[in-house]
């Protein structure tokens, strides 16, 4: 492998700079390079985002927030317990850069970076039968905030405790207590000290150029690379470093009840609204151009009148409140004025429900004129390239997570992931870009007397290629715009490299145990329920809890849910695979039966 040489003019194009390199690399040794052994830089050199934020075009830096040694408690409502997350430093900071071009245009950029350093999460190990409102909430103290320069053990403390490693205890006494229900609360280490760091890049409005005191100059199209490349397109990266997790089937339940209902969280009246707005999408998509108007006029002259009876109602108020002014003490006046606050309010009403519903009606139209006028010039001009709108990376280095009992302390398993990433493009025609990741993945079984030690890993890795460009999985999906509704897989496709699997029966129950266990509590409970009752009550109670007859819902209803249901694949790319799968099955069970 040689170097290339120079192209011979400076002014030469990117396409003859290429040939003239094809034409001197055709008398020498035909070397081909390949990206897998040598890349151009690391993975987090290649992140938009982290590129878009590291240039060197920063005017000033706007604002900078700075916390230090800070904790936040986060507590759901399905489940007992709580989690802290502290952090020794979290900062964030606003920097506007230079005007950049975008499609000929002058642009205003604006960039995000923040940082968290010694993150760290906490966990309560078992609260036992005592409710929320009950358990006092033990706060970290600034020795397992703070970041530690060194190891060293310098107190009695440091001696008997649990350290300051991943699945560490936090607690103010050494020892059990006799009663698990009156003993002070325990916190877990569930991920140790490790960095997170995000960056955003966001594009504004257009600048006069006029009004700058340097234009920074249009790019050449002839400098530009034949592929092309991305330009002034908003981009969100969020990294981690090295994640070390240890959690036990109560502080797993307790993260996915805090994802689900706070961070997922939407306000039963904006999701209303939101499922309001997507009927009344779905509804213009299946009519007409010319039928959108009608109830457009139909709203406009309905709100009109309910504002002319609010304004004629207001003028009677007015009059009878004068004459009760006049003959204070009236009950017939004082009645009629009550009645005419009460139909005052009630008209008040009904022209907030209509001004929402015609402003949402008259949003959706709109939104359909502009959908129908880019497909129309899309159709016109097939020659127009697709540009990228908008950019979400989320990656990680590497990642080991043990999963324990329910002390906390004894291993289930261990998962070890590497190079994960995941992308998301939003482009110009709508279509959407899903891109996942994995370099390499473990899975590692530590319960005792286990047949196979190893659950899941590759067969073999690729000869000659580093370790930080393996693939272990790589999953491609583009998602077109909806079409009537209808969301279209335009392509899917999953590489997967050969696998090991080794599974046992022992295993196998115990993962369940750990993923399900809040069902299994549940079945459980039901289980107690309903064993003592008569097969006679069972029956009475199933007869009496029949729900009555669903009313017949429209056909708009019914063909949205149809719609979200169907999911349309064009091209499905599932290269062939032949796993090694090892099956263990327990005790007077045949192998290959695990549950």
């Amino acid at each position: 492998m040689r170097p290339s040489p120079r192209p011979t003019r400076r002014g030469a194009s990117p396409a003859v700079s290429m040939l003239q390199q094809l034409v001197s690399e055709s008398s020498g040794p035909r070397t081909v390079y390949t990206e897998d052994v040598e890349g151009p830089g690391t993975e987090e050199e290649q992140l938009h985002g982290v590129a878009a934020c590291q240039a060197n075009d920063v005017l000033h830096k706007n604002w900078l927030v700075e916390l230090v040694n800070s904790q936040v408690m986060l507590r759901g409502c399905e489940t007992s317990g709580y989690v802290i997350v502290s952090a020794a430093k979290a900062q964030i900071l606003q920097r506007l850069h230079s005007p950049v071009w975008k499609e000929n245009t002058l642009v205003s950029k604006t960039t995000w970076v923040g940082s968290l350093d010694f993150m760290q999460y906490y966990a309560t190990v078992d609260v036992g039968e005592r409710g929320p409102s009950e358990d006092g909430v033990v706060w970290l103290t600034l020795d397992n905030i703070e970041e530690r320069a060194s190891t060293v053990i310098n107190d009695l403390p440091d001696l008997v405790g649990s350290g300051q490693g991943v699945g560490g205890v936090v607690s103010n006494t050494v020892g059990g207590a006799s009663d698990p229900n009156t003993a002070p609360l325990q916190l877990q280490r569930i991920i140790s000290r490790c960095g997170c760091q995000f960056f955003y890049a966001s594009y504004g409005e257009n600048i006069d150029p006029d009004g700058l005191e340097e234009v920074p100059p249009l790019p050449d199209e002839e400098e530009e690379e034949p592929w092309g490349r991305e330009a002034a397109v908003d981009a969100f990266t969020l990294t981690h470093h090295d994640l070390e997790v240890c959690s036990n089937p109560l502080q797993y339940a307790m993260v996915l009840d805090l994802v689900n209902n706070l961070l997922l969280y939407v306000e039963p009246r904006r999701r209303e609204a939101n499922e309001r707005l997507q009927r009344m999408r779905f509804r213009l998509q299946l009519s007409a151009g010319e039928d959108h108007r009608t109830p457009i006029l139909q709203l406009q002259d309905q709100v009109r009148s309910l504002l002319s009876m609010q304004r004629h109602l207001e003028r009677e108020a007015y009059q009878v409140q004068r004459s009760l002014n006049d003959d204070p003490g009236n009950p017939d006046l004082e009645a009629d004025l009550a009645h005419l606050e009460h139909e005052i309010h009630e008209c008040k009403e009904k022209l907030s429900a209509s001004s929402k519903e015609l402003a949402m009606i008259i949003s959706c139209y709109r939104e359909t004129q502009v959908a129908a006028l880019k497909t129309h010039q899309r159709a016109s001009s097939h020659d127009q390239e697709v540009s990228v709108v908008r950019r979400a990376e989320v990656c990680f280095k590497h990642a080991h997570w043990r999963l324990t009992d329910v002390d906390g302390q004894l291993g289930i398993a261990d998962l070890v992931l590497s190079n994960f990433l995941y992308s998301r493009l939003t482009k110009s025609n709508d279509s959407v870009e899903h891109l996942l990741e994995l370099g390499n993945m473990k899975v590692t079984n530590l319960l005792p007397n286990q047949a196979y030690k190893e659950v899941l890993q590759p067969t073999e890795l690729q000869p000659h290629v580093p370790l930080e460009r393996q693939r272990a999985l790589r999953i491609f999906c583009r998602v077109r715009a909806p079409v009537g509704g209808i969301s279209v897989k335009e392509h899917l496709e999953v590489n997967l490299v050969p696998i090991t699997i080794g599974l046992t029966h022992a295993f196998t129950r115990r993962m369940l145990r750990f993923f399900f266990l809040t069902r299994d509590t549940e079945k459980s409970e039901d289980h107690l329920e309903e064993e003592p009752k008569p097969v006679t009550h069972t029956r009475r109670a199933r007869r009496s809890q029949q729900p009555p007859a669903s009313t017949s819902r429209d056909d708009i209803e019914k063909m949205k849910e149809r719609a979200e249901k169907n999911q349309t694949f064009l091209y499905i790319k599932i290269p062939e695979r032949a796993p090694a799968a090892e099956l263990q099955g327990g005790e007077g069970e045949e192998p290959g039966g695990p549950e």
